[in-house]
This record gives structure tokens, sequence and C-alpha cells, in this order.
């Protein structure tokens, strides 16, 4: 239960995929987490947003109890054909719900499941049950990888589980009009022409490894005199992060800016070189597919990232992107320097991740394969219990409501 101002991959993905289904005709309500003043998203949307009070994180268990309140009263006031938990803690709340008529869909982003299973607390082993109540109740599961899904099958091996479980790759909505160029961007952040920007976009948590980054260019440092590493994200390693810069003696060289708006963000996309994403495996955490590396695509990025769980499934080695071993400053650095010295190597990579991610990881992409997996369960439900009546028709097509 996640959604925006909330940061993260499954903040994002709820977005995209609302998104996406509403532009394809369907009805979404997304439920989701009240934030107090930080909920108020100016943003004009093709669905509809509810936010539901008392499901703030510091709450804890308590917040399962009362979204599954929520969204309970809203299933009672209009019927919706489809109800999709986007998250882990989405499906904890629709295994209270269980009872309901209507089928269910959840996706499996793999963090949880990497996380959880099996549950290290008498606490945790509680949250388990209920998930595990959702998946052998859910009539379809989704999952955003083939590592996700390997990672679950792994982890759950269950056959009535994995007998639900369908690969749908994540994908972004975008609109070209918002992207800066490369020397407006500069220009608007006062960057000169000639210097090395390279990006690192995500949380600031380990499992991100922006420290490997910062190790790396400590080892790059004397090959240019015309670097700026630009961090972007918010989470608790902040501070260690600077402390780090220090003492690897790349201080002046390392931006570390935490959070962004989508202004400044799209700034930094644009004004970049190449984009970093260094991630590791940790206990907590791996990085399931990146929909970071997604984002650089979309805007002719070049990218270098670890090899490592669903990224080799966004980024085409040596094609739209270089991949590294995990934790390898080394390596790290030589990708980098052979990037930043060829501008030719630069622009074909970048060019071929554009057309690599339009054709497979936007939106319209994710929508589109959703949209089959929607219109299957609803043809079997409407088989089962001849609602008809709550559907709208497009052309040929049923038009299932969905609550996300």
């Amino acid at each position: 239960m996640k959604y925006l101002p909330a940061s993260g991959g499954s903040t994002t993905y709820a977005y995209n995929l609302a998104k996406g289904l509403s532009e394809s005709g369907i009805q979404v309500t997304l439920m989701a987490p009240h934030y107090g003043k930080r909920a108020v998203n100016a943003k004009k949307e093709p669905f509809t947003v509810r936010r539901m009070r008392g499901t703030s994180v510091s709450l804890g268990g308590l917040r399962i109890l009362v979204a599954a309140f929520h969204v309970w009263r809203i299933v009672l006031q209009h019927r919706p054909d489809v109800i999709w938990a986007t998250s882990f803690a989405g499906g904890c709340v629709l295994a209270l719900l269980k009872f309901l008529r209507i089928p269910l869909i959840g996706t499996i982003h793999g963090g949880a499941i990497h996380r959880r299973y099996p549950a290290r607390s008498v606490g945790a082993r509680f949250w388990d049950l209920l998930g595990m109540q959702f998946m052998h109740r859910a009539d379809a599961l989704v999952a955003v990888s083939a590592y996700s899904r390997k990672l679950m099958v792994q982890k759950i091996p269950d056959p009535s589980i994995d007998a639900k479980l369908q690969v749908i790759y994540n994908g972004i909505s975008w609109k070209p009009e918002t992207f800066v160029g490369r020397s407006e961007a500069r220009r608007r952040l006062g960057i000169a022409e000639t210097t090395r920007v390279i990006l690192c976009v995500g949380r600031l948590i380990r499992a991100k490894g922006q420290d490997v980054l910062i190790r790396s260019i400590g080892l790059l440092q004397h090959a240019f005199n015309d670097v700026l590493v630009v961090i972007v994200g918010e989470g608790s390693q902040i501070h260690f992060l600077k402390q780090l810069a220090m003492e690897c003696g790349v201080s002046p060289l390392v931006k570390i800016e935490g959070y962004v708006n989508d202004v400044a963000l799209e700034n930094w996309y644009g004004a970049c070189d190449v984009l970093v994403h260094p991630g590791r495996h940790t206990p907590d955490f791996v990085e399931m597919f990146g929909l970071v590396l997604v984002e650089a695509g979309l805007r002719g990025k070049p990218v270098i990232a670890s090899r490592l769980g669903g990224i080799p499934e966004a980024v085409v080695e040596n094609k739209t992107g270089i991949l590294v071993a995990p934790e390898d400053e080394r390596q790290l650095a030589n990708a980098l320097v052979r990037l930043l010295e060829n501008a030719d190597q630069r622009a074909c990579i970048a060019e071929a991740a554009k057309r690599h991610t339009e054709s497979h990881f936007t939106s319209v992409a994710m929508a589109k394969n959703n949209l089959v997996l929607l219109q299957r369960l609803v043809t079997k439900k409407e088989g089962v219990h001849s609602r008809r009546s709550h559907f709208r028709q497009t052309g040929s097509v049923a038009k299932p409501d969905t609550f996300l």
C-alpha cells in the first residue's frame, strides 16, 4: 500500500498500472494511503484516487485492518468487477476480504517474498500467513520479471500458486514533451557543457549500492578532471554517503541531492551523460527489475548497472547498457571510463536503449498485456456469475471496472 507522494518501485508501478489501464478504457479507482498534507496531488489523471485515512505506515499492522474496512465499504458501494493488489500489503488487505465473490489479482514484485519467506519472527509469520492466504485465493498473480517469478517459485514451491503466476514486465507512462535536452538542462542547472555528468537515481539504502559508485569515482578521478556525480533519492544512508565521499577524497565531485521533485529530476536526466544503477544483493532487498533503467532508456541515456536480479531483463548487455559485477567498484570504474571517453559508443547505446524501451517497457505495452489478463478473468467470472450489467462495452470488448 504505497502511492504518491511516497517513493519507490511499488508506488511507480501502481501509478503506471492505473494510468495504462485507464487509457485503455478501463474505469479504475486506486485506493491509496492518506499522507496528510503530503497527499495533495495536483496532477489530473484519467483514474480516480481515493485516500484511506488511518493507513499510515506508522500504525503498523493496524493499517491493514483499517484498509480492509475502507476497501470493503467501497466494494459494497461500487461493486467492481476486479480488485488488484499492487503490493504485499495490499495482498494482506485482500486476504481479510477473501470472502468477496470478486476476481482478485496480485502483483508479486518479489521484494517482500525475498525479505519475508520464511518468516523470521512471530509477528512476521502472521502477515506471511495472510500473504499465503491471499495468493491461494487470488485468481491470478503477476510477476514483474522472470527473476521475480523464479524467486517466488524457489521461496514458495506451491504448484497451485505457481500455476497462477505469469510474467508481465513493468512499464512506465512517458511524455516526451516533458523531457529536457542536454544543453537546456545544463543551462538550468549551471553545469558546463564539458562536464561529464554521472547520475544515480534510487532510494538511499544499502541495496542500491550508491557507496559502490562513490568508491569507483575514487578510482577514476585521476582519469578525468571534469566529472560530476549526482545522487538523487531519499533514504537513511544520506549522511553515510556524504561521509564516504569525504573519506574517498571525492566530495567535490559528488553532489547528493536527496529527494527532488519531477521537474528537478527531468533536469538531471537531461543533463547526465550516463546513468549508473550499482545495486547489490542484501537480505532485505534485491532488484527485481529496475524501473529507473527504463526511465533512462526512454530519455536516450546509456546505463551501467549491476548484473543481478531482474536487471538483465531490463538491460540488453552491451547493446542497451553495460552490466558489471555487483560490488566491484573497479569494474564499474572501467565501464565508466569506457563510456565517458567514447561519445560515439554512448550515442549508439543510448539509441538502442530508447528503441528497446519504447517497444517493451511503456505503460501502453504493460496495459496491453494486463488487459488480456483482465478480460480472461472477467469472461470467466461472467460465465459463473452472469454479471453483464457491470460492464461498459467498447466495440466488442468488455471493459471491466477495476479497483487497485
